[in-house]
């Protein structure tokens, strides 16, 4: 999923990204590029192993791997403040297009 939205604050021309992981972005200089949220597994247990696979960044075969369990998933919006929400969602991708929508209205 390629998504990549801009937004430009008329008043101070602070400019906003929103964007997936393998969305290509060319960076301006002096632009500060940082994460939204996290959607990682509802169950404890298994978010802990989740994390463990996860040590060596997003971009591993292990990292791969962990996007298609079939488990509950919560969203973490941690990295802007705002912590975990309290739904979960049965699958990743229903996750994700909450947390695009709920971005796209509430960050931009």
């Amino acid at each position: 999923m390629n998504i990549i939205k801009v937004t430009i604050d008329e008043d101070t021309a602070e400019v906003k990204y929103l964007i997936s992981a393998e969305s290509p972005l060319l960076i301006l200089p002096d632009s500060t590029v940082r994460r939204a949220s996290h959607i990682v597994p509802a169950n404890l247990l298994i978010r802990t192993i989740w994390h463990a696979l996860r040590i060596f960044g997003d971009g591993t075969v292990l990292a791969r791997f962990t996007r298609s369990w079939r488990c509950k998933w919560l969203i973490d919006f941690s990295p802007i403040g705002q912590g975990i929400l309290g739904v979960q969602w049965d699958s990743r991708e229903s996750a994700i297009a909450f947390e695009v929508d709920y971005l796209e209205r509430t960050f931009l």
